[in-house]
């Protein structure tokens, strides 16, 4: 995810307002990724972390309210976004900026977002959870169903995985 994230926040910023509509393509595809697998899949399964947390420790309701409100509101920007996508692509000039600036305020609040479980929710979830617990949770979860690693899915995202695979970059730039 946070490969895909540098990416969406390179592509954004080398948006020009004569970005050409099958340019919008790639960052469709990041984008589409991020709401359908983090959004679906991913989120949820942390969802159930931070209440299974809340029943070891009920003063962490502050840190897990801020998380799952962030998921909430990422699902808002990455569907606004895909629409601006969408407008862009379909020559909309005015598309592009609209995508350069929710595109880097997006990548910039996830970003944040997954420091902040990275730092705070996900130490106290590994000291508190039995492995009963994590059992649980990977069971009722749909953590193994990523598409990037799912060949039948992986179709859709071929020219993502593919970039993403080839470059073996170090995109750690946030």
């Amino acid at each position: 995810m946070e490969h895909v994230l540098t990416l969406i926040r390179l592509q954004v910023d080398m948006l020009h307002p004569v970005t050409k509509s099958e340019e919008f393509v790639f960052l469709q595809k990041a984008v589409g990724y991020m709401h359908n697998y983090p959004g679906l899949i991913h989120h949820p399964a942390e969802e159930m972390i931070s209440e299974r947390l809340g029943k070891y420790l009920p003063d962490s309701s502050p840190l897990r309210l801020k998380i799952s409100d962030e998921h909430k509101q990422f699902n808002i920007l990455e569907t606004t976004l895909l629409e601006y996508l969408d407008q862009g692509k379909k020559g909309d000039k005015g598309a592009c900026q609209l995508v350069k600036e929710l595109g880097s305020t997006y990548c910039a609040e996830q970003f944040n977002h997954m420091e902040c479980e990275e730092n705070e929710m996900f130490p106290q979830a590994v000291k508190w959870l039995s492995a009963d617990d994590w059992l649980d949770i990977g069971c009722k979860s749909n953590l193994d169903m990523d598409p990037l690693s799912n060949p039948a899915i992986l179709k859709h995202y071929n020219n993502l995985y593919d970039y993403i695979m080839s470059t073996r970059l170090n995109l750690e730039i946030h």
